[in-house]
């Protein structure tokens, strides 16, 4: 509106009025990066206040909004600076232009997360060599932290860098290559670094890293490792340099494609020597993960009683996470006992379901077999256990659908075994739980998740606290001994009633009538778990 012409002036904003403080402290409070462009765009003041705020947080998907970003940050090269957590995670469709950011990061003096993620191999249209490779990363990821680590230049690159995530892949038939990329290990800043689908292994950097004046010396305090090669030769090296490693995760290859197969004359973490290579941590270790890989790549570890020994060396670990076919599985079977310090034991059957096992039911019975041993004979002391079951369309693994079958009506000694379990674990003070893993979508997804893809969620099916429920469905009525006398559940008592279908998992007519899903049965006491898991070792021995 033409104001002159009306002889009206406009009334000056009452947020203007604020002093810059206040105004920051506002803006600070705006999570919707719409709003703050708008903001930005209101006027001259305001897009000097805002615009911090709005560069501070990029994701950037496709090539297009690649170049936009790189026409900014050119015609205002101040607005780099502005930038903390920047993440590239885009599809082999839409990445032409994402090029242009490439000479770009290094000038993000004040960045303190890199995400960086970029089309795999391993998928389509390349799998089994459909098609040849040219989606390689369009971030040089190697030379930026090459020059990261070159102290004598003028302007640091990377200098606040905090934490970095990549799944990427280098052109010239070395994909799978980690390579220069191990120059990030010596950053002094960097405290937590996630990679994903690579061989890692560098001996053209080991010379570097091989320096005694560098070990004990990075902010480093997590590492995890994604779907990935991982040889004994530069984890060794590498856990040598932070000063204190706190979360160590590692996740071996599952799904081996033809330029991914691990090498066989090189141990990777499948090795006994990973307890020895752990050692350079053991002062910190909180947490511990380690999936062993595809079992048609594993070799069952030849541990010696000094091996085993070692894990007890973590006198910090608090939880450990590990596969069935782990080195560390092995380990927990022979020694005597996990680390005083241990609070959660978790299990993972990804490995096993990743590859084709047998009927569903022999399965699950023989994981509670080894959980049930392993808490029974080798655990002294109250360390929960917990037990994931994963899902895996591929090998038509998927537990919520298939357990009520193996707890079923007939399968007591399957409901056997986990009674074992959770009443040595109840008599010490623990706890036993089982989780099944699924997709919402009923689709089915491998790790590493890439950017869109549905991460699994998981399901409570067992909790050792609700004794006699499974998947909703209480069994004490079948097989609590206890009862064979006096069938009835506490409903049903309390009103002076027998229960007239007291064989019925699904609960009485009563309960039933009450809109109750099952009869309740109050779980044994500790005196009662106590006296029940004496009888089961008494029968085992």
């Amino acid at each position: 509106m033409d104001f002159s012409k009306t002889g009206h002036q406009p009334e000056e904003s009452r947020l203007l009025c604020l002093v810059d403080e206040l105004l920051l402290a506002i803006i600070a409070q705006i999570d919707a990066h719409e709003a703050l462009c708008n903001l930005a765009a209101t006027c001259t003041r305001l897009q000097a206040l805002a615009e911090p705020f709005a560069w501070a947080s990029l994701l950037v998907i496709s090539g297009r909004h690649a170049r936009r970003i790189a026409s900014a940050l050119q015609t205002r090269p101040d607005r780099a600076s502005y930038v903390k957590d920047f993440s590239v995670r885009y599809q082999y469709q839409v990445e032409e232009g994402i090029e242009e950011l490439d000479g770009l990061v290094h000038q993000m003096s004040k960045l303190r997360q890199l995400h960086i993620e970029s089309p795999c191999p391993n998928n389509d249209p390349w799998r089994n060599d459909l098609a040849e490779f040219t989606s390689w990363t369009r971030i040089d990821y190697q030379a930026l932290f090459e020059q990261a680590m070159d102290v004598g230049r003028a302007n640091p690159v990377l200098p606040m860098l905090q934490s970095f995530t990549l799944h990427g892949h280098s052109s010239q038939g070395k994909e799978f290559s980690f390579g220069r990329t191990a120059a990030i290990f010596l950053h002094p800043t960097v405290r937590r670094i996630a990679i994903s689908c690579t061989n890692f292994e560098a001996d053209d950097a080991l010379s570097n890293l091989l320096k005694p004046e560098n070990y004990r010396t990075t902010a480093l305090q997590s590492l995890k490792f994604i779907e990935c090669n991982v040889y004994i030769s530069l984890l060794d090296v590498v856990l040598r340099l932070p000063k204190a490693l706190k979360e160590l995760c590692i996740g071996e290859r599952l799904y081996v494609f033809d330029e991914c197969r691990p090498v066989s004359d090189k141990p990777r973490t499948q090795h006994p020597r990973l307890l020895e290579v752990l050692q350079h941590q053991a002062d910190s270790l909180e947490r511990l993960v380690h999936i062993g890989g595809n079992i048609h790549y594993c070799m069952s570890p030849r541990l010696t009683i000094e091996d085993t020994n070692k894990l007890r060396n973590l006198t910090r670990l608090r939880h450990l996470e590990i596969s069935f076919e782990s080195v560390l599985s092995f380990c927990l079977a022979r020694c005597d006992g996990p680390p005083d310090s241990l609070e959660t034991i978790r299990f993972s059957d990804e490995a096993l379901t990743s590859a084709q096992y047998d009927a569903y039911q022999r399965h699950v019975n023989n994981i509670m077999r080894y959980v049930c041993q392993l808490a029974v004979d080798n655990m002294s002391k109250p360390v929960n256990v917990d037990v994931c079951l994963t899902h895996n369309a591929i090998t038509q693994a998927v537990p919520l659908r298939a357990l009520p079958e193996v707890w079923g009506q007939s399968g007591h000694n399957d409901r056997k075994n986990v009674y074992k379990i959770a009443s040595a674990l109840k008599s010490r003070g623990a706890r036993f739980r089982i989780f099944g893993q699924t997709f919402d979508s009923g689709r089915s997804y491998i790790p590493p998740y890439m950017y869109g893809e549905e991460l699994p969620k998981e399901v409570l099916v067992y909790d050792s606290d609700n004794y006699w429920t499974f998947q909703g469905v209480n069994w004490r009525v079948t097989d609590d001994d206890r009862l064979l006398d006096q069938k009835s559940c506490v409903k049903c008592m309390e009103d002076n009633l027998v229960c007239d279908e007291p064989e019925n998992p699904r609960g009485c007519l009563t309960c039933r009538r009450r809109n109750q899903l099952h009869c309740q049965y109050p779980p044994p006491s500790p005196k009662e778990a106590k006296s029940k898991v004496s009888s089961f070792i008494g029968g085992m021995n």
